[in-house]
Parts: structure tokens; C-alpha cells; sequence
């Protein structure tokens, strides 16, 4: 009997967690730094520079808060070109693009 009253007191604590989280989850708790959100494209850059042999620079910097999420789309934007489209004049993502118009 108590087994089975600790069994659901576990279970109804565990729920209550998960609805906290993502209750309380706001479109401000998933921003992140211009300086967080360069750094990771940046990354990016310099990971696709190594694997096509090229050089580039961050020519449209990330200036106000941004969602991890649209971040990471154009990180791997970046990542996924191919190193013929990474040498070209139009080389980057539209994903990349949107972060700074807000989008």
C-alpha cells in the first residue's frame, strides 16, 4: 500500500514538473546575446572555412537578442553547404539573413 501511494506521488510530481517547464517557458527565456548568437556563427564560419579551404568573415552580425532556435537553423545552414555554394559571392543563408531583420 505504501509502495503504491509513493508510485503516484512520483508520477504526479513528475507531471507537475514537465507542465511547470513548459508553462512557464516564455519567448524571453529563449533569447540569447548578440555576443552568445555571433559567437556561435562564427563558429560556424570557421568550421566551414576549414572543411572548403576558404576565408570568410561575419559580414551581417547578429545586433539584438535572438532565439536559440533561428540561431541554430543558421548555423547549420551554413554547415550544410556545400563548399562550391560557400565559395561563391552568395554564400549566406537566408536563416542567417532573417535573425537580424528580426524574422
Amino acid at each position: 500500500m505504501l509502495k503504491r501511494i509513493f508510485i503516484h506521488l512520483a508520477f504526479v510530481s513528475t507531471l507537475l514538473c514537465i507542465a511547470s517547464r513548459v508553462a512557464c517557458t516564455t519567448e524571453e527565456d529563449t533569447l540569447i546575446s548578440p555576443g552568445e548568437a555571433n559567437s556561435r556563427i562564427l563558429a560556424a564560419y570557421a568550421a566551414k572555412d576549414i572543411q572548403c579551404d576558404q576565408t570568410h568573415l561575419l559580414t551581417v552580425p547578429v545586433f539584438l537578442d535572438a532565439t536559440a532556435e533561428s540561431v541554430d537553423l543558421c548555423v547549420y545552414n551554413i554547415l550544410a553547404q556545400t563548399c562550391e555554394v560557400w565559395g561563391g559571392t552568395e554564400n549566406l543563408p537566408l536563416a542567417c539573413l532573417a535573425i537580424s531583420v528580426g524574422l
